[in-house]
């Protein structure tokens, strides 16, 4: 499984990555439609969305932690490990924006099954009676301990890139025209200043 790690100030390698990182498949699959080094970049893209993809499937509530661990030994029975300051999910936008871009750029159907499954985990875990809520462990289904607090992304960023997932038209925020913002603000293409 490809991740992206951390370098410590003394040199050392450490295997752990944020939900924030899964921002980058979306990114390098942006490049390779825009050109650079398609090839490359979309296999990266690929692969790195297929681990952000398991930091969601591999917990029991379905529900991505904040920031997962990679066991480096090549016997260890999981991949994927979470220490318990982490294992809280505040209901991030950055794999399922990922996911939008790499099925609009690749028309690959199980891009649209993990964002169904993401959102079915959203609504059996997060969702109450009247919105969302992050919640403090997502490696335990009966002991969530909801945090009484809906983020702003997750209307503006987490269920618009879910929306645009599931949306059959195309043309609904076309990648040639319009480009997202940091805040899922789309923005337009012009062809000329």
């Amino acid at each position: 499984m490809d991740f992206i790690g951390e370098e410590l100030r003394n040199g050392s390698f450490y295997p752990k990555m944020d939900h924030l990182v899964c921002y980058l498949p979306g990114t390098l699959a942006l490049a390779a439609h825009n050109g650079l080094s398609k090839k490359s970049f979309m296999r990266i893209a690929k692969d790195l969305m297929y681990t952000c993809y398991r930091m969601y499937k591999d917990m029991p509530t379905g529900l991505s932690p904040e920031i997962v661990h990679f066991n480096m030994d090549p016997g260890a029975t999981k991949d994927i490990y979470v220490e318990p300051l982490n294992c809280h999910n505040i209901l991030r936008p950055e794999t399922v924006e990922s996911l939008f871009y790499l099925y609009r750029f690749t028309n690959e159907t199980k891009y649209r099954s993990w964002g169904w499954k993401i959102l079915q985990a959203f609504n059996n875990y997060a969702r109450l009676k009247d919105g969302y809520s992050s919640i403090n462990n997502v490696t335990n289904t009966t002991h969530l301990d909801h945090r009484d607090k809906m983020e702003g992304f997750f209307l503006g960023q987490t269920l618009k890139y879910l929306f645009l997932l599931f949306a059959d038209d195309h043309s609904i925020i076309s990648l040639d025209h319009w480009v997202l913002n940091t805040a899922a603000h789309p923005l337009p293409i012009w062809d000329s200043y």
